[in-house]
């Protein structure tokens, strides 16, 4: 049995976030699923703690412990693959564009790269792009002609428990807004360091439990325990959960970032007050509230806690619109983006 060799580098640290590390995970997971394939996975030392509590199994999955400045992880990565060649690399960072990616460049390495932004040229092979709001077109002159795009809902990079749950079932919109929890993420960090402010004011604005998912990185960390301490009947604290797509089956509606997480909601129904941290969250949060299918709250440049309450409460009491975001979100993702997305890069590393 030949063994097909892949290298995927995707960094994560508190300025860079854990997203992109997340959408590598599940993507390693679904070539894992074909014994041929062995794979490195080429991160910073915040990216090897996440993978710790990963199964991967450690005879097909190598570990290269990256810095956490993309420019120097490039070089290095470079020089990884000059020293044991892949049949293919794929690469998931904002750093990447055609001029980084010509270190990239080797015979016989089909080169992937996985974007969500459409907005620089890249020198791929093949081209992943999981928003649902994206279209071939966008990316039209910013890749080679001969480049295999995988773009929209159809490529939603999932991990396993997402997609175990929508196998098994979701509740349907009215079953699922009747639950008694609220879902509460930023995602892996909190750079504005925006958490405990939305926890306390969420204990004032709702009864309803709150189950939170963050990393045991962000800098509030002690301070969030402290208060999931002092109200254990309120809060649910979970650091570095390995259980958020538990934690969002058991809800009735999040409160929590853009990004990645966005498409993990959609597929199991969650209706989302959705919460803009970071300005290239913003096209995919505003193309998401104008089809019906959640809610958003800016708070990038600062919030003022009153402006919060009315967006929450126009969110929450809202039954008729819960429930509209709850049906139209995950009638968008159906939760086999990781097969499509293997079986593309799969398809072009045969004929390489």
């Amino acid at each position: 049995m030949t063994q097909i060799r892949i290298t995927i580098s995707a960094l994560a640290s508190p300025e860079i976030g854990t997203g992109h590390l997340r959408r590598m995970m599940a993507l390693a997971e679904g070539f894992l699923d074909d014994l041929r394939i062995a794979l490195c996975i080429h991160t910073t030392a915040l990216g090897a703690e996440i993978l710790k509590g990963h199964p991967f199994p450690p005879d097909r999955v190598a570990l290269a412990i990256a810095p956490d400045d993309p420019a120097v992880a490039a070089i290095q990565l470079a020089g990884l693959l000059r020293a044991q060649p892949s049949h293919a690399v794929i690469v998931d960072n904002y750093y990447w564009r055609a001029e980084t990616e010509t270190v990239l460049r080797q015979p016989g390495t089909l080169l992937c790269v996985v974007d969500d932004l459409a907005d620089r040229p890249h020198l791929a092979d093949v081209l992943i792009d999981q928003n649902a709001n994206q279209t071939d077109a966008a990316y039209r002159g910013l890749v080679p002609v001969n480049c295999r795009l995988g773009v929209g809902s159809r490529f939603c990079l999932l991990s396993r428990p997402f997609r175990e749950q929508r196998a098994r079932g979701i509740p349907g919109p009215a079953a699922r807004i009747a639950r008694d929890q609220i879902f509460i993420s930023l995602g892996g960090g909190d750079p504005n360091r925006d958490l405990p402010r939305i926890l306390h004011n969420l204990l004032e604005l709702t009864d309803l439990r709150l189950s939170v998912a963050t990393g045991s990185h962000v800098p509030d960390a002690a301070a969030l325990r402290a208060l999931a301490a002092a109200r254990p009947d309120r809060i649910e604290l979970a650091l570095d959960s390995d259980r958020v797509a538990e934690q969002m089956q058991a809800s009735a509606m999040a409160i929590a970032a853009g990004g990645t997480m966005t498409w993990e909601r959609a597929v199991l129904g969650l209706p989302t007050l959705c919460l803009v941290i970071a300005d290239n969250q913003v096209a995919t949060a505003v193309w998401m509230e104008d089809q019906g299918m959640h809610r958003t709250f800016d708070m990038r440049g600062g919030w003022q806690d009153a402006d919060f309450a009315a967006a929450f409460r126009a969110f929450a009491g809202d039954d008729a619109a819960l429930m509209n975001y709850a049906r139209r979100s995950s009638a968008l993702v159906d939760g086999r983006g990781v097969q499509n997305a293997v079986a593309l890069i799969r398809d072009e590393i045969a004929v390489a």
